[in-house]
């Protein structure tokens, strides 16, 4: 007989927050931090450039369990954050 010890699940977590919009959420396994960072990056580059429309941000956190560990957030400009999930969602189900 054994005692049960959860295993602490690694993971990146997405938060993709809008002005006064639905805060979305997003988890990623079998991935890397870094791999998140540059494919966010490289995905939504064209909606990085500074201007008065809507503002979208988007932290990516490195998590094991309920720990928060490394961070990187990424601003967007003239995405809605459903719009964002929306992109995530049908390039990530492939």
């Amino acid at each position: 007989m054994e005692i049960y010890r959860p295993t602490k699940l690694e993971l990146i977590r997405l938060t993709i927050k809008g002005n006064c919009q639905d805060t979305e959420y997003l988890n990623l396994i079998n991935t890397t931090h870094a791999e998140v960072v540059e494919y966010v990056i490289k995905t939504f580059s064209g909606y990085m450039v500074k201007c008065s429309k809507f503002r979208t941000t988007i932290d990516i956190r490195y998590c094991i369990g309920g720990d928060n560990l490394n961070s990187q957030r990424v601003t967007l400009y003239g995405i809605k954050p459903f719009e964002v999930m929306k992109v995530l969602n049908f390039n990530l189900a492939e």
